[in-house]
């Protein structure tokens, strides 16, 4: 009967052990999976604002800017197309640590961007929030 009990000490001490690896295996899970999602949405944000920058609505409102604000929207399509470019070839398991530090910049800085785009008709107004954008994005990733 001794026997039996140590075997199943033994058992319940494994079956614990085992647990207590599945417990930390999932915990590690999400940060990863965290890391690739705040990659994922920064990348679709500066994507989609590109886009925005492409569109026809975009360019009827810049024809009506300042010749300061022009250029500046022009410096700021070729910086989001080269933090576009810089994102897209950087390995996700060398940034991971530094978009995971950055999570909230990046996730309030993707909000910003995605409420700016709902009004084109600011240049102003998005021209800034996409200046926050990449400068988060730098802190990732370095950006030329």
């Amino acid at each position: 009967m001794a026997r039996a009990q140590t075997k199943a000490v033994k058992t319940a001490a494994a079956v614990t052990a085992a647990s207590a690896t599945e417990v930390v295996a999932d915990a590690e899970a999400p940060v990863a999976l965290q890391s690739s999602q705040v990659y994922a949405n920064t990348l679709g944000a500066l994507t989609k604002a590109r886009d925005s920058m492409l569109t026809l609505d975009w360019h009827v409102e810049l024809n009506t800017a300042t010749p300061e604000q022009q250029r500046a929207a022009a410096r700021t399509l070729i910086s989001l197309e080269n933090a576009i470019m810089t994102l897209s070839n950087a390995r996700l398991s060398e940034i991971a640590q530094k978009m995971s530090e950055s999570q909230v910049e990046l996730s309030t800085a993707t909000e910003g961007i995605q409420e700016a785009e709902q009004t084109l008709e600011n240049i102003v107004g998005f021209l800034n929030a996409a200046a926050k954008l990449l400068a988060v994005v730098g802190k990732v990733v370095t950006l030329l």
